[in-house]
């Protein structure tokens, strides 16, 4: 019985393109579902945000928070861990900080996609991928909701990484775009990314909040 199952299903695969590796290259652990994509993506596209990061505001060089990112599944999907370490973005009333998780991967398409949801209540999808300046852009659907006034609103948020050449930086910062494609853009915020470093003030408060 069993096999015939796998006779039958390796026909199958056989026959669909979809589900067929075609060109025979198994090197990497993902090109299972994206390999037959007319894409230039790349599994290795975002591999510049892995790491354990110190998150400052850019302008002033306070810090905002740490932010541990990791390759998981075969480093097929990479799995995010954000805290806020101070109340710029917390909801009013709720008696915590905000902390946040996102999974992203690459589909088929070569599209990246992210969901990031909080401890906040915020569930969202983003997509996108590279720009022509090698920034990494994500963008969300577009939300409506209630704002503090009672009034419904609808906005979409714009997400762009920057990497430095050394791999130690990123620049991360982020626009709210209100109504509709042609509405005005404004900041939401604007990060540094710094690689974590042992002993530094940075990690001894990071140590005292595991």
């Amino acid at each position: 019985m069993i096999k015939r199952t796998l006779a039958a299903l390796s026909l199958v695969m056989t026959a669909n393109p979809v589900m067929a590796q075609t060109d025979g290259d198994f090197t990497h652990p993902c090109r299972g579902t994206p390999s037959w994509a007319q894409t230039d993506a790349q599994f290795s596209d975002f591999d510049f945000w892995v790491g354990e990061w110190h998150v400052y505001d850019t302008k002033s060089g306070e810090l905002r928070g740490f932010d541990d990112i990791e390759k998981v599944l075969e480093g097929c999907v990479i799995k995010q861990h954000w805290r806020q370490m101070d109340d710029l973005f917390s909801a009013q009333g709720l008696p915590w900080r905000l902390q946040g998780n996102s999974l992203t991967g690459m589909g088929a398409d070569g599209v990246w996609r992210q969901t990031w949801t909080d401890n906040h209540g915020a569930f969202m999808v983003l997509e996108g991928g590279l720009n022509d300046k090698g920034h990494m852009v994500l963008t969300s659907e577009w939300l409506t909701f209630p704002a503090q006034n009672g009034q419904l609103q609808t906005v979409r948020y714009i997400w762009n990484w920057d990497a430095a050449d050394d791999g130690l930086t990123i620049h991360n910062w982020g626009y709210v775009q209100a109504g509709d494609e042609n509405g005005e853009m404004r900041p939401y915020f604007d990060i540094t990314y710094r690689k974590s470093v042992k002993g530094s003030a940075a990690a001894k408060i990071r140590d005292q909040t595991d």
